[in-house]
Formats: C-alpha cells, structure tokens, sequence
C-alpha cells in the first residue's frame, strides 16, 4: 500500500453542515429548482416613466428569484405568491449574492449563513443579518417586470 491516505468519502448536506437541535427542528423541504437563477447582466433597460425593464415575467419562476445587474450594481428579482418583488442583490452579512438563495414565500434565505429578509420589505428576519436590504417598487405590466430605482 503506498503512503497515501484514502480520500475522504462525500458526505450529504445534512451531515455537513448539522446544527444543535436547541428544541426545535432543522429539516425542511427545498425546492427543486428547473433551472438556475441566470445573470442578467444589463438585460432590459427601456425606461418608461421613470421604471426600467427587467425581463419578461415569466422567466422567473414562482418562488424562485433572478440575480440582474445593471450600471455597476446588482439586484434579486422575486417571483413569490403575493407578486414580484426587488431588493439589493447581496446580502447585508458578508455581501454573498441572494441570486442563489432559498426564496420561502416572501423570504429569501442566503445562501451562506442562512440568514433571512423579507422580500417585501428588506427588513432582517434573523441572525446573522441585522442591517435591513433596500426594497424597490416592481410593477408588471403587459407580460414585463419593472423596477423603480
């Protein structure tokens, strides 16, 4: 046998990232996403009145949300039972984009310490987020979403 150890074997997520119970449990359905949250970076852009085109509402999908850049800075576009939705684009902990977040009705969990915000709102729900995202006006109208900045 040579000298080297045998790589370690794949664990699942669960027993990756495992939390203390403290009385409450941790398991929960996720989604299976049909496609990922694609960039669209500078997509849309027609200006009516003062509200600039994102993409067209059915290329998100319910529960789901896209990431969207445009002039230097980036957004999350939310599609959620009560409507479509924007806010900034990274969270407010360690700036990790939203864009492949966990969309729970109207809140979005980050993806990388799972703290959460209202979509609605901006406002933080939980740890380890406090500063609250900004929230933006989207309105959709004739099969378009756009957004007020």
């Amino acid at each position: 046998m040579s000298g080297k150890s045998a790589a370690p074997r794949a664990s699942s997520w669960r027993t990756r990232f495992s939390l203390p119970n403290r009385g409450r449990s941790c398991c929960r359905a996720i989604p299976t996403r049909t496609r990922s949250s694609a960039a669209r970076s500078e997509a849309g852009g027609r200006s009516v009145g003062g509200w600039i085109e994102v993409c067209a509402a059915d290329a998100i999908d319910e529960e789901d949300l896209i990431r969207w850049d445009r002039d230097g800075r980036s957004f999350a576009i939310y599609n959620t039972e009560r409507g479509y939705f924007a806010t900034d684009g990274y969270c407010t902990h360690e700036r990790q984009h939203l864009g492949e977040g966990l969309v729970i009705g109207t809140v979005i969990e980050c993806p990388l310490h799972q703290g959460r915000f209202d979509i609605a709102t901006g406002k933080a729900l939980s740890a380890p987020v406090c500063e609250d995202l900004a929230a933006y006006p989207v309105k959709v109208e004739g099969g378009t979403v756009f957004i007020r900045l």
